[in-house]
């Protein structure tokens, strides 16, 4: 790699940097090549030593096998095809779906996230350059569950939105223990307030932030991944506030 190659590199970390909240660090910038979303997971499985030898490849074909093994939500109720964007249907087009999410160099969504939490077994808190109202929790249980729990992976999001930055990349991130717990509280604030809003019939719109970090979905399906900040589209009827969206078995009122 040539010194300018080096120097452009070490002045996109520090600009990522600069964009992440709770004080987040850039530990493994993947190459922006469309397989960023699985080697992020992949570094932080070999990191923390839950999957060693895992490669973006690897971890891609575990995530598209268990997705053709289990097409719907957690309750068997939707079609995860419901979730894709232009997408109809659950048949032929689902499987076309698969069929392009197992190659190279194909932009891992909302969806392939979700799937990975399942298949590791791990929990994901997304950190977005849109900001921290645009924070993410991706797991199976709930945010009280694991606010204490040691399979936390922060991961970093650069939004479509941000003119400045490459779009729609996934960067590995570091948070302190105090950082992490900090994030939690705020996702679970976050997730309380929305609960109360809704029984005391508050005047608080759906979908919108508070000063506490922390997207939740109110109902809807998630919004697609190309989705324009603040709007809402033909599959989703919620609204995104900029990163990355929620993942498919979120309920009412409740991070995933």
């Amino acid at each position: 790699m040539s010194s300018s190659q080096n120097a452009g590199q070490v002045q996109d970390q520090q600009q990522m940097q600069r964009v992440f909240p709770y004080n987040a660090t850039v530990d493994f910038d993947p190459p922006k090549d469309g397989n960023c979303q699985f080697a992020a997971i992949a570094y932080h499985l070999n990191s923390s030593s839950i999957c060693s030898g895992a490669t973006h490849h690897t971890v891609r074909a575990k995530v598209v096998d268990f997705l053709s093994r289990n097409p719907y939500t957690s309750d068997e109720a939707t079609h995860l095809c419901n979730f894709v964007t232009n997408v109809k249907g659950n048949g032929r087009e689902w499987s076309s779906y698969l069929e392009t999410m197992k190659s190279d160099h194909i932009f891992g969504d909302h969806i392939t996230l979700y799937a990975a939490t399942k298949v590791f077994g791990v929990h994901f808190i997304v950190l977005s350059s849109a900001g921290a109202d645009a924070t993410v929790f991706v797991s199976e249980k709930s945010v009280s569950q694991c606010i204490e729990d040691s399979h936390i992976m922060v991961l970093g999001h650069l939004a479509e939105t941000d003119i400045e930055l490459t779009k729609e990349h996934y960067v590995c991130l570091s948070l302190s223990s105090d950082d992490i717990r900090s994030a939690m509280q705020c996702l679970l604030q976050r997730q309380t307030n929305t609960t109360v809003n809704v029984e005391s019939n508050s005047t608080q719109e759906p979908g919108t932030s508070d000063q506490c970090a922390g997207t939740v979905n109110t109902g809807g399906p998630p919004p697609c991944p190309t989705q324009e900040p603040g709007t809402s589209d033909q599959c989703a009827g919620t609204v995104n506030t900029g990163g990355p969206p929620p993942c498919p078995t979120q309920e009412s009122g409740t991070s995933v």
